[in-house]
């Protein structure tokens, strides 16, 4: 809860949990976009994908020195995340 204090006239200061600070809590408002990620990483090609990823980042990180690298799965990911958003990313932006 905030209680809006002014004081000195030209400064507006805010009380919360008894502290006095010069700007209001401000509250988290999601990202639509990541709220559409989220949404396509449901779907279960983007879960398989994930699956492929997580599995060689598993790998690599287990050997001590390798060359491996998971590039191409992090951007096989990645291409399917945006495929899936692409279309409805306007339609909740403004």
């Amino acid at each position: 809860m905030y209680h809006e204090v002014n004081m000195l006239y030209s400064h507006v200061f805010f009380i919360r949990d008894g502290k006095i600070c010069q700007e209001p809590e401000k509250e988290a408002i999601p990202d639509p976009l990541d709220l559409l990620k989220d949404e396509c990483k449901k779907k279960a090609h983007i879960k398989r994908l994930e699956e492929i990823y997580q599995t060689c980042n598993d790998r690599v990180n287990t050997k001590g020195c390798t060359a491996e690298t998971c590039v191409e799965e992090l951007f096989d990911l990645l291409r399917a995340i945006d495929k899936c958003i692409k279309n409805k990313v306007f339609q909740v932006l403004k």
